[in-house]
């Protein structure tokens, strides 16, 4: 028989915060590939536009698309420019 875990450590467990997944651990591996290279190809600069303008596109494209993203300014964190 098993010893039940003490009342402070069944808080501890239970108390614990579940991160949720953020939009890009929710695509899939091709999803994620795709924007990847979209994100390479940008700061290596053979995309010419700015940040904003770039994650408009990317969360306007992909909410066309049904991929789920966290909106602009999220794609913009992503892109390493906030």
């Amino acid at each position: 028989m098993t010893k039940k875990p003490s009342l402070l450590e069944a808080i501890a467990a239970a108390s614990v915060r579940k991160k949720p997944k953020s939009w890009v651990e929710k695509l899939t591996p091709e999803q994620h590939a795709e924007l990847c290279e979209i994100k390479r190809s940008w700061k290596s600069g053979e995309l010419q536009s700015s940040a904003l303008s770039l994650s408009k596109a990317i969360h306007a494209e992909c909410a066309e698309r049904g991929i789920p993203t966290c909106g602009p300014q999220g794609i913009r964190k992503w892109l390493g420019e906030d």
